[in-house]
């Protein structure tokens, strides 16, 4: 969030009537939602040919709140409350008891970082929730022929979501949620380590230096040892990024323990963590990434959903198998291809290894890699599943097969 950015939150609000000449009941803003896209109607028993049909007979009324205040979407009945002056987080804070307000609705917003919070909110006050894909909201209308402004926008989510059942992302749980914060914010620490590293190694190349070998945590120590050896004096703005190196290194620490903490407290997660490979920060990813595996039908779709199946290129007579689609959460496949190299280079015996050494003698290394990866994500939403442990002989079965 950025103080300059104008807060606005969008709503549309839809009476299935048949009184043309009634005007649109007013129906004021709940929060300032920073460009949500909120779309709210009450639920309606037609189909879409006649939705279609009646378009022009159900009233829409669409407003914007800015910085100005906030009002809140009310039934038609109801009167139009004041604009607040209070701030945007708290304006927010207001949003589930404006819900409560509401009747039976559905609220259908654009996914976002805030959507999920609200869509918690909004569920708890009984209404339906549609997190619509950011890919699919062009295909509905928004931002249609070049004009694009935020009360056209959510008249034509609410349009969409009025005539047919518009499909939603899956709204993860709050454990979920805050699984994946803790993991993004390690891998905001391991990108600022690995940046002042790389930063200080680039100053060192300029000096025609080269120090012993070592770990990452380890080069300020290193450097500064090797500078006195020298009797030469580093510059001051590479003392402070040695100093804020060490200091991340040290917030890297703790938030791994943290990790492999919650990953050892977490049942699934210990599970998980007896597949070669698999350590607590893949365990974590993948629990946060799936969530609930019952939403998926087999390894298969979970493979798919990460991104590790090939996709297709065909077009008439004309065919071919492509490289992996690289779909959905790229963190997870990302880990999942580490664990993958990690359970390689160790060259312990094991059957699924076994089987990842024959496809890099066929094929590459690289393809062996992302090919165990693939297996390990089957392999993680089985255990999970089934509620077992890993199982070396069931995976080298299973191995053979493929």
């Amino acid at each position: 969030m950025t103080p300059d950015r104008p807060n606005s939150v969008l709503a549309a609000a839809e009476e299935p009537t048949r009184q043309p000449s009634a005007a649109p009941a007013q129906r004021a803003e709940a929060a300032a939602l920073l460009g949500n896209e909120v779309a709210v109607h009450r639920a309606s028993t037609r189909n879409a040919l006649e939705a279609h049909t009646l378009e022009d007979s159900h009233a829409t009324c669409c407003h914007r709140s800015g910085e100005q205040g906030i009002t809140d979407l009310h039934p038609p009945s109801a009167s139009r409350m004041e604009p607040s002056s209070r701030s945007a987080s708290s304006r927010l804070g207001r949003l589930p008891e404006v819900f409560k307000t509401w009747p039976t609705s559905r609220v259908v917003m654009e996914a976002s970082a805030e959507a999920f919070k609200i869509a918690d909110a909004a569920l708890a006050a009984g209404h339906q929730v549609r997190v619509v894909p950011g890919t699919l909201v062009r295909l509905l209308g928004v931002g249609e022929h070049g004009v694009k402004n935020d009360q056209r926008d959510a008249r034509q989510l609410s349009k969409a979501s009025w005539q047919t059942d518009v499909p939603s992302v899956h709204i993860p749980s709050a454990a979920a949620r805050e699984l994946k914060s803790i993991c993004g914010a390690r891998d905001v620490l391991v990108g600022m380590q690995r940046t002042l590293s790389n930063n200080v190694r680039g100053w060192l190349r300029t000096q025609l230096w080269k120090l012993p070998g070592g770990k990452m945590v380890t080069l300020p120590e290193r450097l500064r040892t090797h500078a006195r050896a020298s009797e030469r004096e580093l510059p001051e703005h590479i003392e402070r990024q040695l100093t804020m190196l060490t200091q991340v290194a040290e917030q890297v620490k703790a938030a791994t323990q943290q990790a492999r903490k919650l990953a050892t407290e977490h049942p699934v997660c210990r599970r998980l963590m007896t597949v070669p490979g698999v350590g607590p920060i893949i365990a974590l990813r993948f629990v946060a990434a799936i969530d609930d595996p019952s939403r998926f039908s087999s390894a298969h779709r979970v493979q798919s959903y990460l991104g590790l199946t090939p996709g297709e290129h065909s077009s008439c007579a004309r065919g071919g198998k492509t490289g992996i689609t690289k779909a959905g959460p790229s963190e997870l496949r990302r880990c999942l291809v580490q664990g993958a190299w990690a359970a390689m280079l160790a060259r312990r015996p094991h059957p699924m290894l076994e089987w990842a050494s024959q496809i890099a003698q066929r094929r590459s290394r690289p393809v062996a890699a992302v090919a165990l990866a693939r297996k390990l994500a089957g392999i993680l939403f089985a255990i999970w599943r089934d509620g077992t442990t890993y199982e070396p002989k069931r995976a080298a079965q299973r191995s053979a097969s493929t």
